[in-house]
Parts: structure tokens; sequence; C-alpha cells
């Protein structure tokens, strides 16, 4: 798909109210199923000599080049995040590899990044991810079970966890989306923060072959959001999550100077 007929799909979802609507075609011919196989932690010798050594000759060198030469990224508030430890780190999806720039900003800390069980494939780029730190949604109980558990001994360790709020990938998208409760569930539980991050765009005079502007990247560290011990778990989701939305809906306002507005008109907005 084109990303004219990318960006063309998003007016339309985000006139109807819909947020959380895939819009990128999948390849399911090369998606792998996470089963009792899939480790997620306690690699084994041979995988942890294997991940040593494709980090530092690929992943890293690739994490560097989309970062910089791809998305020319500025970071924003980095000071914030000093001294914490194990937490919940969320971004809005906008590119296929804006991940990339979230590991960039992490690079001091272990962080784990969760991705939909599609992103495990069996080609390449899905090896990559893998090593490069993804975790995989399962699509049964048992190995959701075996998920969950590696989430919270990441955090439990001081880890940092990546999750997408909103769901799904949409293209350049410059506005904050509804929150889904996953982050801020895993964060109540463990009792860590939230580090809320937006991306923004700039102005790059760069097109594609079907004339939409390749963005440049600012990443923005937002204030953290630590749970309410007065609070149950459930209401901390919503605290946490409601926060979440209004800190990233706040960046929007200061950057482009003007509130978030869900008309199915402009969704692609630089700087």
């Amino acid at each position: 798909m084109k990303q004219s007929e990318l960006i063309e799909k998003i007016k339309e979802l985000e006139a109807k109210g819909i947020f959380d609507e895939h819009v990128d075609p999948i390849d399911y011919s090369i998606v792998k199923k996470v089963d009792e196989k899939f480790r997620y932690e306690n690699k084994t010798l041979s995988q942890k000599l294997r991940i040593f050594v494709d980090s530092r000759v690929i992943i890293n060198p690739f994490v560097r080049k989309h970062t910089f030469k791809s998305f020319d990224t500025r970071f924003y508030g980095m000071e914030k995040i000093k001294g914490i430890k194990g937490a919940m780190v969320t971004c809005n999806h906008v590119h296929m590899f804006d991940c990339l720039v979230v590991k960039y900003a992490f690079r001091k800390s272990k962080l784990k990044v969760i991705g939909a069980d599609f992103n495990y494939r069996s080609d390449f780029l899905g090896k990559m991810m893998i090593e490069g730190g993804m975790y995989p949604l399962a699509s049964d109980y048992r190995n959701m079970k075996r998920f969950n558990h590696a989430i919270d001994f990441e955090l439990e360790h001081g880890h940092k966890v990546l999750i997408f709020p909103e769901q799904s990938e949409w293209l350049y998208y410059s506005k904050p989306r509804p929150r889904k409760p996953g982050a801020y569930h895993f964060a109540a539980r463990n009792n860590v923060p939230v580090i809320p991050t937006f991306i923004t765009f700039r102005h790059s005079g760069i097109f594609s072959e079907d004339g939409v502007e390749q963005f440049y990247f600012d990443y923005h560290v937002l204030d953290p959001i630590y749970p309410d011990p007065s609070l149950t778990i459930k209401e901390n989701v919503e605290f946490m999550s409601k926060k979440d939305y209004e800190e990233c809906a706040e960046c929007y306002k200061q950057v482009y100077g003007k509130d978030v507005v869900y008309d199915g008109k402009e969704v692609c907005e630089g700087i």
C-alpha cells in the first residue's frame, strides 16, 4: 500500500473515531507462532552470545542510522529519566522504526519492547527484532501467562519496558490517541512509574514518490507518572492512562500551537 493511501485510511478512521485499527498490510505468511519453545527470559548461552555479537555489528549501528540519518532526531527532557530504574515507557506509534529512537534514548538501560504477535516473523528483520529485545504478545492463555511473568520479571529487576499504548502504528500521525490499559496495569501491579514519551514532527522537505513528506522527529520525555498508593490497581490504571494522554495532548499543543481535534482532516503535521 502506498503511503498516500495509508494517510487517507488514517483520515477515514479518525473521522469515524476508530483509533486502534492497523492500516499497514500484514504478511501472515512469515508470521511465527509464539509457543512454549519461545524464550522470553533465560536465554541459552549460545543465544546470549549471538545477541551480543549481532547487537554490536548489526542492531546498534541500525539504531543509530535511523535515529540520526533517517529521522534526524532531537531529544528533549532526557533529564527526567535520571535515577529511574524499573518503568513502563510509552510512546506514540508513528513509524515502523520509531522504536529505534526509543531504544537510543534508553540505551543506558536494559529496554524490552512489547510487540504485536505478528511481529514475530521468520525473516531477517524478525530475527533482529527478537535479538533487539522485542517481546511478542502470545495468542493463547498459557503463553500469555509466560509473557506476563516475563514483563513482571523485567520490571522487578529494574529494567524498562516499552509499549505503544495506542496499539497500532499510524504513519506520521501527529496527534495522541486513546490508550489501551496494558502499560498502566503492569506499572500499577509492579508499583513502578510510567514514563510517557511523545514524538512530534519537523518538516524535512523530503517526499515519497506519492507525495508524503518524510518527517524528522523530535522525541519528548514527559513527566513520569507514579502509581498512587491510595488507589486500587484498576483505579491506578485509569489515573495513569488519563494522565499519560493529557501530558501528550499538552505536548502536542505546545509544539503545534493548537488543541487536539479529531475531525479526519489534518492528521500529519510538522513544524
